[in-house]
């Protein structure tokens, strides 16, 4: 019954499913090289880099939030 219109759509699915596995599998690892690269920064801050982060992340929106 390889001519029926319902393996046809079976066989997209298929193909639908393992490109979706592929695909979930390429974000983790981009997801960890991500990680990776941000651990690697974090290392190399400079103070005025780390005083700047940490003023934009508790001050950063106060004078947007007080307008």
């Amino acid at each position: 019954m390889k001519e029926s219109s319902s393996y046809a759509l079976l066989k997209q699915v298929d193909g639908l499913i393992a490109e979706k596995s592929g695909l979930g599998k390429e974000i983790k690892i981009k997801e960890s090289e991500l990680k990776e690269a941000v651990y690697e920064r974090i290392l190399v801050l400079t103070d005025e880099e780390i005083d700047e982060l940490v003023f934009e992340k508790w001050f950063g929106t106060t004078v947007n939030d007080l307008v």
